[in-house]
């Protein structure tokens, strides 16, 4: 290439380049056809294909955009042949401008794809602003520029500057003083008629169009050129290209598209900070520890739809505040607290327990003392599948009353054990005017003193479960209409039937119906393992009978790792899996089981995303061969492994590992059952994985 002119080497570059961007588009075009015919023939059920989209992002948005952009290249190839004699602008690249190209944009159905078309001055001219810019805009002067030193390096032109009037108007085109310019400044309408012009001109011959499959059609326009491009399908797709000036090599630009609501003259440009914005935000995208940002700005964008004076304002907030926050503190590496369905569940239990609490206080009775309440279950975790109508669990801690203990059954089995009740009245002066249960006379205390929690809610010395959720379901009856976050005018609380928990019904003046479980828990000293009433699935056990759970410390663990990993991937992987396992509660804990396990064997980094399929074998072989040898060990039992952030009772610490899949290796037709339902599974993912 010789100055500004293209030799025939340029042009054969610029032809294959059109020629491989025409089998990219037509490539990109067939994956969005197959996509939309897959939604058209499940758009009545959830495809694996809708899954991985959500876990790895919506890319059939961004595949119109690439088009988009690869047409405007297009046509961008096909302007630059225009006769260098012209003294017209020269056409940069282009951009993709404003919500369509936002990422974090809702995306609407038919958006206007704005593009940035960059405008640079021909030969012989220099672009500038007019001195004294008023705020945001104001006007480009178009100057002349001495050409007699490089006349032998730019070809055959004459100086605008110094070569004769009548030779340059009979020798040399018109500058562009003359043509897109009114006084000395670049006329807005001028240039966009221009472009408009050269658009239809052109389309023809534009690689990315065969007109077989497309039509384009250029729309009237004040400061811009928009077109029409319809498919043979009927689908339109509208496009605005505006023009900009660069401010020398900075990423800020003079664009023609005028500021909402405001006529200005043909000659004033404003000035658009677009590219610098997009710069700034992906720069802080890849900063912060993970997709938060991405979603604080998309929940935002999306309450403001339609407002973009707000939503500019909202982004420029975002933007002032990423400079003051430091990129640790933006990753959700703590629990959402968006006043979500969930949330609102939480309250209502904390406030009724609250309000059972006063209740049982006021009675002066020795009953167990009710703690705080933690949701548990997949309505809770944030990775979970969220179902149209979850029963929403809520573990209830029980704390023993005055004089009273709780400890373990001695010989406590695997996962299961007895909770004892004892009496411990050394305290006395303490806890006020109280007999001592255990050397006080019995007719004394009949006659001064409630009894104990032993006559109460026990079987022999033992908590009984069922015992204890009968006397919280009365707590609940009695105290639902105390509770504020439940006023009776919008809402009515209904207590349900239940052997181990305590079930209600909460139904909202508009008819819609939550449910939830409140099931009751014992703390095993100060660490974060409890007994639960919740008895194991399947399984008839004895009324004195309370489970181990361990769902504070798995969740604990979780979110401690979520901490460490360096994006989002370890959380998109188990919303994944556990969708893909949705309705099988049996293979959903064991692949929690078998992440945890991988959480303390694999270093953080390989938890990025870019090792997202790698991370997903490992689990699934991991699986496999638990199933193959029928052995997952439980992750909390002698486990020597678990962060000391993991507080664990010290029989949990010294116990022998506890296998998950026993009843696989004492049930052959189970275990031929699960590896059958596995394989399925593993059939199904990898299918979709090569789609």
């Amino acid at each position: 290439m010789v100055g500004d002119e293209l030799d025939e080497a340029t042009r054969d570059r610029m032809r294959r380049r059109s020629e491989m961007l025409s089998k990219e588009m037509a490539r990109m075009l067939q994956e969005l056809e197959q996509a939309e015919e897959m939604k058209r023939i499940e758009q009545n059920g959830v495809t694996w294909s809708g899954l991985l989209s959500a876990a790895l992002w919506t890319w059939k948005f961004w595949v119109i955009a690439i088009l988009l952009l690869l047409l405007i290249v297009g046509l961008c190839c096909c302007f630059s042949k225009i006769s260098p004699e012209r003294f017209l602008p020269e056409l940069g690249p282009a951009m993709g401008v404003g919500s369509a190209f936002d990422c974090w944009r809702p995306q609407e159905d038919d958006p206007v794809y704005r593009m940035l078309v960059i405008l640079k001055p021909p030969r012989g001219h220099t672009f500038c602003l007019e001195p004294g810019t008023v705020e945001n805009e104001s006007r480009i002067c178009v100057k002349l520029k001495c050409t007699c030193i490089a006349q032998q390096m730019v070809g055959p032109m004459l100086c605008f500057l110094h070569s004769p009037e009548e030779q340059l108007t009979k020798e040399q085109k018109p500058s562009l003083l003359h043509t897109l310019c009114t006084d000395s400044c670049l006329d807005v309408q001028k240039t966009a008629c221009w472009f408009r012009d050269l658009v239809r001109e052109n389309k023809a011959s534009t690689p990315l169009l065969p007109s077989c499959y497309y039509s384009l059609a250029v729309l009237p326009s004040r400061r811009s050129c928009r077109v029409a491009i319809q498919r043979t399908c009927g689908r339109t797709t509208l496009v605005e290209m505006i023009f900009g000036v660069q401010l020398g090599n900075s990423d800020i630009f003079m664009s023609s598209q005028e500021r909402e609501g405001i006529l200005s003259p043909s000659t004033t440009w404003t000035l658009t900070c677009a590219q610098a914005e997009a710069k700034f935000l992906w720069l802080m995208f890849g900063q912060t520890p993970d997709d938060s940002l991405h979603s604080l700005l998309h929940l935002c964008t999306r309450m403001l739809a339609g407002r973009g004076f707000f939503t500019s304002a909202l982004k420029t907030v975002v933007m002032h505040l990423l400079t003051t926050t430091p990129p640790a503190t933006c990753g959700h590496r703590t629990p959402n607290k968006l006043w979500n369905r969930s949330e609102w569940v939480h309250a209502v239990v904390e406030s009724l327990v609250t309000a059972c609490q006063e209740s049982n206080f006021l009675s002066k009775a020795f009953f167990p003392e009710l703690g705080s309440a933690m949701g548990v279950g997949s309505a809770f975790d944030c990775w979970s599948p969220q179902e149209d109508d979850p029963v929403y669990r809520m573990l209830v801690i029980l704390k023993p009353p005055r004089g009273h203990t709780f400890c373990l059954e001695p010989g406590t089995v695997e996962n299961e054990s007895r909770i004892c009740v004892k009496c411990t009245c050394t305290a006395e002066q303490m806890v006020g005017p109280m007999l001592c249960f255990l050397y006080s006379p019995e007719e004394q205390l009949t006659e001064e003193q409630k009894p104990s929690l032993l006559h109460t809610l026990c079987t022999g010395s033992c908590l009984d479960v069922q015992k204890t959720a009968c006397w919280f379901w009365d707590l609940v009856r009695e105290n639902k209409a105390s509770t504020p976050l439940l006023p009776s005018c919008y809402y009515s609380l209904a207590v349900l039937p239940s052997r181990r928990s305590c079930r209600a019904a909460i139904q909202g003046t508009c008819g819609r119906t939550k449910l939830v479980e409140m099931i009751l828990g014992v703390q095993l000293g100060n660490s974060d393992i409890f007994m639960s009433s919740q008895e194991r699935e399947g399984i008839l056990r004895p009324s004195t009978m309370w489970t181990l759970t361990c769902a504070r410390a798995e969740a604990k663990f979780l979110w401690l790792m979520f901490g460490r990993t360096p994006d989002d991937s370890l959380h998109s992987l188990l919303h994944l899996c556990t969708r893909m396992l949705a309705g099988r509660g049996f293979f959903t804990y064991a692949l929690k089981t078998v992440v945890m396990h991988l959480l303390t064997t694999t270093p953080p980094s390989g938890w990025h995303r870019t090792y997202f399929l790698l991370r997903l074998d490992d689990i699934m072989r991991y699986l496999n061969r638990c199933l193959e040898e029928k052995c997952l060990d439980h992750f909390f039992f002698g486990n020597q492994k678990i962060p000391e952030e993991i507080v664990l009772p010290p029989f949990l610490e010294t116990a022998k590992p506890f296998n998950l899949f026993q009843h696989l290796a004492q049930d052959p037709a189970a275990h031929e059952r699960a590896m059958r339902e596995f394989k399925e599974l593993q059939h199904r993912l990898t299918a979709q994985l090569l789609l």
